[in-house]
């Protein structure tokens, strides 16, 4: 069974990266939507988010993406890129978490 497989080199279980990925987006949606609410959308910097949101609304558009990044993220992981998987969850925390945070509370 895959979830009780550990990575590589690790005792860390290989379910980890994907739970912490899906926890990550979910977090970013969050932010985000508090974000573009706070400060207007034009916050958002990515292009082709920013324009769903004008046409569907922020949380209609970051749910929908946010879905489409955990399949994304799913598939990574039933094909068993941990690493690629753990990579991209660090790249949102300093790309999107951190930042949010930062304009958000700091």
């Amino acid at each position: 069974m895959m979830m009780s497989q550990t990575l590589p080199g690790s005792t860390t279980r290989a379910i980890s990266p994907v739970a912490l990925f899906v926890a990550v987006q979910i977090a970013d949606a969050f932010l985000t939507v508090a974000g573009v609410s706070r400060f207007g959308m034009a916050m958002e910097g990515n292009p082709v988010l920013l324009r769903s949101m004008m046409l569907l609304g922020p949380s209609t558009t970051l749910w929908g993406a946010k879905s489409i990044a955990v399949l994304c993220g799913a598939i990574l992981y039933r094909c068993e890129r941990h690493l690629i998987l753990t990579l991209l969850t660090i790249v949102y925390v300093f790309g999107a978490i951190v930042p949010w945070s930062m304009l958000l509370f700091g």
